[in-house]
């Protein structure tokens, strides 16, 4: 069981991986890119996490996990295949950026009815040789050279069969591959805002730029897996381990939380803030497994907001190692005979608080906010 790096976190990985799959239809457009977990040790089993989320929403459907060594594979035509292979065969369409785009990969996806869409380099293996800016494969490698210097929005493409390559001019060359749209110009094609600097001025000023639709769906559907990334960083129960495998448990408490919220938006028609419901949430876990009153130095007079149903009854034992002065004489402002706090070891279990045994412990708990049988109460305000 030890040869496999996740083995701590097998079952509950597995768990909640095949529950974000089946109970959750994602739609069409789906995002592939690293997911970001902060881990600054360094005898860490896990290398990357590679996710796959829904384009729109954020909601992460799928994820898996490159190991250091063993018998997983690096090729990221292998790692894009298998961050997807739960949601082939049904048309999604799959964007990505540079460092998963491929011709082999857009090939295989297609081959398993799956739409791909992303940046490439004009340096992979099957680019077409009319957009290349190699001299030695394209004799007429100025076109792709001098397209720095044409105005925004110049587009060459080429396709064949499915594919589509596309040099598009924005600030700089970029190229696109995709199996989901056509090469030729269309007519309502798409445009896009863009900073830029005109000739003389100093500052960038926002214009639209005449843009193919390709670029148009990428700028539109690619940040599915940022999204994720920044609803997780949002109110997240990470904390700092020396156990790498502690932040991959609370990296998959944070999916399960921001991918219950995503669906409590989607079902409720006026839902609540992101605070609010992560708070509800947190005293609906607490609820009934509270253990007692709040510690000496907070407000002994506050109110308790969750529930305490299933904490230790109360009774009198010997709380702490060193004396520490009674909550209840500080609330009466009982001292000493020399004017000093009275102090005691002993206190109740359920409340956490060192109280006198006798008549400190009985009048503490008779009061309106704390009922003997273990649930509170309310008081003369109406708590």
């Amino acid at each position: 069981m030890r040869s496999d790096p996740m083995y701590p976190l097998k079952g509950i990985w597995e768990a909640v991986r095949k529950s974000c799959n089946r109970k959750y239809n994602c739609r069409q457009q789906l995002a592939v890119d690293e997911a970001m977990i902060k881990y600054k040790g360094y005898r860490a089993k896990v290398r990357k996490f590679f996710m796959q989320t829904k384009s729109a929403t954020g909601f992460m459907c799928n994820f898996v996990c490159l190991e250091w060594g063993g018998e997983v594979s690096v090729k990221m035509v292998d790692i894009t295949l298998d961050v997807t292979n739960t949601h082939t065969g049904v048309f999604h369409h799959v964007f990505t950026d540079k460092l998963y785009s491929s011709i082999e990969v857009a090939k295989r996806l297609l081959s398993l009815d799956t739409y791909f869409m992303g940046t490439i380099k004009i340096s992979s293996k099957d680019w077409p040789v009319d957009l290349s800016s190699n001299p030695q494969k394209n004799p007429n490698h100025q076109k792709v050279t001098t397209m720095a210097k044409t105005p925004p929005g110049t587009i060459y493409t080429r396709q064949s069969g499915q594919l589509t390559a596309i040099l598009w001019k924005e600030s700089k060359t970029v190229s696109l591959l995709s199996t989901a749209h056509q090469g030729y110009r269309d007519k309502d094609e798409g445009f896009l805002m863009r900073k830029r600097k005109d000739d003389g001025m100093k500052k960038r000023k926002s214009t639209w730029v005449n843009a193919p639709p390709q670029a148009v769906s990428y700028t539109e559907c690619m940040g599915g897996v940022d999204r994720a990334d920044q609803l997780r960083a949002y109110y997240t129960c990470s904390r700092k381990s020396q156990k790498w495998w502690n932040k991959i448990l609370y990296f998959l408490v944070d999916i399960c939380r921001v991918n219950g919220y995503i669906c409590y938006k989607q079902r409720i028609k006026h839902p609540k803030s992101h605070s609010t419901f992560i708070m509800d949430l947190a005293m609906g876990f607490i609820a009934g497994f509270k253990e007692g009153r709040a510690k000496p130095h907070q407000s002994l007079l506050c109110v308790q907001l969750v529930p305490r149903r299933n904490g230790p009854r109360h009774q009198a034992v010997r709380l702490v190692e060193w004396p520490k002065a009674c909550v209840w004489c500080w609330i009466c402002n009982n001292k000493t005979a020399s004017n000093n706090k009275i102090k005691t070891r002993s206190g109740c279990l359920a409340c956490n608080v060192t109280l006198c045994k006798g008549p400190c412990f009985t009048l503490y708990h008779s009061q309106s906010w704390v009922d003997l049988d273990g649930t509170d109460t309310e008081d003369a305000s109406g708590h």
